[in-house]
């Protein structure tokens, strides 16, 4: 998962999964703009893709979708053009049926099938230029990019840039939004102009559509080039079923109250100060000085909330020192008597970062990341515990696991738990360094759900809990 240009997709449209049918294509990127398909236009289970049989066949999009004013943007497809003729793989006109606005990206049938990229803005063409690669309606699939950051155009052919040649105006990113048309209808296979008139059509196949909100950049467009024609980058990562079973959520954006909805605030003990998170945001996280500074959790109840049940822990942190033992997180009993717990920390005597599980009074058991921590580095650490089993990811990656006794623990006993941020139970010994970003989950995370939260966190995509999952339990 490449956040850094999933996050910025308004619209995919799969056109490979035969679950979407003729009609209705769903958007998967979430976003509303799903699409209907036109004429003839079908999914062939077969060929897994849609059909463009050049008979007035197109995929379109609702008109004047939420992309249609934006003045920068990439548009990404997968096509297999069988036969020479000026096709087009995407494009946006006018609806009004009096304006000739239009603007797309084809393949051409009078240059031995080369890319060609045009636009008429009013009645007189804005600009024409045309692709150095010939062939590309060559019964074979390829993979196209055309995007603009809003003052260049670029074309990508299979991962590598094409050569445009102007035959008419220059090179100035024009794009979607700088038409000057006054409802816009987009579509693929074929442009859908002047009220229901359609030109140009595919004799081919297609999947894949997706268009962004800004230009993409080489190695973004081989990122989803190197994903496959069928691939689906949203699979399994809906932003917001990622925080179902989230319980308790301390963004340290300003202070340490819970922003799940269950209202477990955290109280401040020493002077830890807010500082900068991993994104160097200001006041996202909780420098901690190493003497008697930490976070309590007193409203919450582990033993009650979580018990031996399954959980998940995710936080940021960055140490100051690796001189002894630092810890970012004790849930567990209140007492040397009571020590069914889970604690992440980070280890001296391994010098990594690790998580301990243990029951009553018996032995500790540890799970570890693999290289050895180091100071004034920020780490993603997430621990999961379902039964015995027990997982540790650093920065989105399982580093080790334990199927043993000591992780069946209840996190304290009934009326004696307690979670601490930033200490091994209050005051032991305390963390030094920075802590950003924590929270649990009253269920185990998949590594998939793992490496997409580390992502979107690392992007800057979530700074804070999204205000639609603050309700609370459910």
């Amino acid at each position: 998962m490449v956040i850094s240009w999933t996050k910025d997709c308004v619209a995919f449209i799969p056109l490979f999964d035969s679950s979407q049918g003729t009609t209705g294509l769903n958007d998967l990127s979430l976003n509303g703009n799903n699409n209907t398909a036109d004429g003839a236009a079908v999914f062939n289970t077969a060929k897994d893709a849609f059909i463009f049989d050049e008979s007035a066949d197109t995929c379109t999009y609702a008109l004047d979708p939420s992309f249609a004013s934006e003045t920068q943007g990439a548009v990404s497809l997968w096509v297999k053009a069988n036969e020479i003729g000026n096709q087009i793989l995407f494009g946006v006109a006018s609806n009004e049926g009096s304006e000739t606005d239009s603007q797309a990206i084809y393949i051409m049938g009078s240059e031995s099938g080369q890319l060609r990229i045009y636009s008429y803005d009013g009645a007189s063409a804005k600009y024409d230029a045309d692709g150095n690669t010939t062939n590309v309606d060559d019964n074979s699939w390829h993979h196209i990019v055309w995007t603009s950051d809003g003052s260049t155009t670029k074309v990508y052919l299979d991962g590598n840039l094409e050569t445009l040649s102007y035959t008419t105006g220059s090179n100035d990113g024009f794009w979607f939004g700088d038409m000057t048309a006054g409802v816009k209808s987009f579509s693929a296979g074929a442009l859908y102009r002047n009220i229901n008139s359609v030109v140009n059509e595919l004799d081919g196949e297609m999947s894949g559509v997706s268009v962004f909100n800004r230009n993409l950049t080489l190695v973004e467009v081989n990122e989803i080039k190197d994903l496959g024609r069928n691939s689906n980058p949203f699979q399994g990562h809906d932003y917001y079923k990622l925080f179902d079973g989230v319980v308790l959520n301390i963004d340290m954006n300003g202070d340490a109250k819970d922003s799940s909805g269950n209202e477990y605030d955290g109280t401040i003990s020493g002077n830890p100060t807010l500082t900068v998170d991993n994104l160097n945001t200001n006041e996202r996280a909780y420098d901690f000085d190493g003497t008697g500074d930490y976070i309590t959790l007193s409203t919450f109840d582990s033993f009650a909330t979580i018990g031996s049940g399954d959980v998940t822990f995710s936080l940021w942190a960055k140490l100051d020192s690796v001189a002894a033992n630092k810890n970012f997180l004790y849930m567990g009993g209140t007492s040397g008597n009571n020590n069914d717990y889970i604690n992440l920390r980070f280890d001296i005597t391994s010098g990594k970062l690790a998580s301990i599980g243990r029951v009553g009074v018996a032995t500790t058991d540890y799970i570890y990341a693999t290289d050895a921590a180091v100071i004034d580095t920020w780490y993603h650490m997430v621990v999961t515990r379902t039964g015995q089993v027990a997982e540790i990811y650093i920065d989105g990656v399982n580093t080790d696991s334990a199927d043993d006794s000591e992780w069946a623990n209840t996190l304290g006993l009934s009326g004696a738990s307690t979670t601490v941020i930033a200490g091994f139970r209050v005051g032991i010994t305390p963390m030094l360094g920075d802590i950003s970003r924590f929270k649990v989950w009253d269920r185990v995370l998949s590594s998939q759900e793992v490496k997409y939260l580390y992502d979107l966190e690392k992007s800057g995509y979530i700074n804070e809990y999204p205000q639609e999952r603050q309700g609370g339990i459910q």
